[in-house]
């Protein structure tokens, strides 16, 4: 047990940037098979790529290097904010076309061609989907976490 606790020690940051690793290509591979590949879309998933990249370019660099891919880390957080407000839009032009979608279902055929009136929101809810607000927030996690995985020194205390 003691071997593996200092193995561990001797190789935290190359372990948790490969979680972090992990995590970038997950979302990138999400994102790319939940169709968000379209204009704007992009930025996400290559935001994804740039972070594995860091992360991977982490593990070997210099002490020095390691303070600019920090930074660059610091960047990439930013992106995950622009996400939300990029999604929390979306989401309220989404809202806007829905009430105009169940006005106009409302007055030209009626309430009951679609299930009565207390029915019609259920209905045109499947039609439009709002994509999540707070999903791009794991781009910031991710940076986050690999920001400060970067912070750590080259070798344990030894405490």
């Amino acid at each position: 047990m003691h071997e593996l606790q200092l193995v561990l020690q001797e190789r935290f940051r190359a372990i948790v940037l490969l979680f972090v690793i992990g995590g970038f290509l997950t979302t990138a591979a999400e994102l790319i098979f939940m169709g968000h590949v379209n204009g704007s879309q992009l930025v996400g998933v290559y935001a994804a790529i740039f972070g594995a990249f860091i992360a991977t370019h982490g593990m070997v660099a210099a002490p020095k290097t390691r303070y600019y891919l920090a930074g660059i880390f610091l960047l990439l957080c930013f992106m995950g904010v622009v996400g939300v407000l990029e999604h929390f839009g979306v989401r309220k032009t989404k809202e806007a076309m829905m009430l105009v979608q169940q006005m106009r279902a409302a007055m030209t055929e009626g309430a009951a061609a679609l299930g009565g009136p207390n029915n019609i929101g259920a209905n045109l809810l499947g039609r439009i989907t709002s994509p999540p607000v707070l999903a791009p927030l794991s781009l910031s996690g991710f940076s986050f976490l690999g920001m400060f995985t970067l912070f750590l020194p080259n070798k344990p205390n030894g405490s």
